[in-house]
């Protein structure tokens, strides 16, 4: 299924982002120079997966930073604290990084290629302008719902109060509410005749010492996963290194030996505080435990999974009745067969094929073996 058709067609073109955000809440916001430990709380108190850092004084939006930048920050470099430094040298080394260091130096680490970390919308602008650049894997944007003074347009600040946040989980929502205006044939498609599930493109190499395992045979989005057993700080050194928001933890041993046993996100990070960092030397499986313990309410419990027949409606219901980005695809064993994420879905919806586009640009380059780590 390509592109927009007919009645779905005009109706991405003729509704605007401001259907999108009108129930959104005002944006929170983070100092530039407030800590790292203090964006993980604030981000979890409101659910948060990004937050924008906003100059209070020069009244500017600087950038925004999400959750999975955070886990690349903490991680990078950090796996000799562990292996060379004792229990206590290794916790104090984290914890200073969380308690002294300034969110805005996980902004400027950001690399400066690729998107930008921070896409501004009007609120008149049409669904499919934002969705267009959601398809391609943009996660989330500010969009402006008034008109800017005389005097900002020439001082050139931003008042917050004057933004929303839409994210890619607004515009599935979005989309579902507005089901009849969708392509019926599309949206019951199951998510294998949608071309959802078949070879992915190859992976980006991955540098660490204990690679992680991939499945190439899935649905596009290529999927990680680690060992149960490794350190909750491997794992997410792995999610962080792969460049992707979710990875698997597979069961091993007689009884476990490729079954899907949790979900890791970069969201699990959000709870973790200067005096709970030492959970990362716990295996991962045990760190999520703890997680789930202090924070029940955050995330499910149980693995939000489909088998290859749902449709892409029953997909889209099943992300936004249990409050999650991803959803595993698993066969009759519980064994990870893919991942489709919001961004897969909305793909669906864009004006172009992206997904089949890169697909294609990749099919002369060969897969990648990563083998698993023993």
């Amino acid at each position: 299924m390509e592109g927009l058709h007919g009645r779905q067609n005009d109706f991405m073109a003729f509704s605007s982002l401001s259907s999108v955000v009108e129930k959104a809440p005002p944006i929170v916001w983070i100092a530039p120079q407030a800590s790292i430990a203090a964006a993980c709380e604030l981000m979890k108190a409101h659910h948060f997966l990004s937050l924008p850092i906003y100059d209070e004084v020069k009244r500017r939006i600087l950038g925004l930073v999400d959750i999975l930048d955070v886990c690349a920050y903490l991680c990078w470099g950090t796996m000799h604290f562990f292996s060379e430094n004792t229990e206590a040298q290794s916790d104090r080394e984290l914890k200073a990084k969380m308690s002294e260091v300034a969110i805005v130096e996980v902004l400027n680490a950001k690399p400066q290629h690729g998107r930008p970390s921070l896409v501004v919308k009007r609120h008149l602008e049409p669904v499919c302008s934002l969705l267009d650049q959601m398809a391609q894997g943009l996660h989330r944007a500010l969009v402006r719902v008034w008109p800017e003074t005389e005097e900002e347009e020439k001082e050139g600040s931003q008042r917050l109060e004057y933004y929303r946040m839409a994210a890619q989980i607004d515009v599935v929502r979005f989309l579902v509410d507005h089901r009849r205006n969708l392509n019926y044939h599309l949206i019951t498609s199951n998510i294998t005749a949608l071309d959802m599930v078949g070879p992915a493109p190859a992976p980006a190499p991955v540098s660490t010492s204990s690679p992680p395992s991939t499945t190439q045979s899935a649905v596009r989005t290529l999927i990680y996963s680690v060992e149960e057993g490794r350190t909750a700080l491997e794992a997410f050194r792995t999610l962080a290194l792969s460049g992707v928001h979710a990875i698997g933890i597979i069961g091993v041993g007689s009884t476990g030996q490729g079954r899907l046993l949790y979900n890791l996100s970069a969201s699990d990070l959000r709870g973790i505080t200067p005096d709970t960092v030492h959970l990362l030397r716990e295996p991962v499986e045990v760190y999520l435990e703890r997680v789930q313990e202090s924070a029940p309410t955050s995330r499910p419990r149980n693995l939000v999974t489909c088998t290859p027949d749902a449709t892409l409606i029953e997909v889209m219901e099943l992300v936004l009745r249990s409050r999650v980005h991803r959803v595993w695809v698993i066969d009759q064993q519980q064994r990870p067969l893919g991942l489709i994420t919001l961004t897969d879905i909305l793909s669906k919806f864009a004006s172009f094929d992206y997904a089949r586009a890169q697909a294609a640009a990749t099919k002369t380059i060969v897969p990648l073996s990563l083998s698993s780590p023993h």
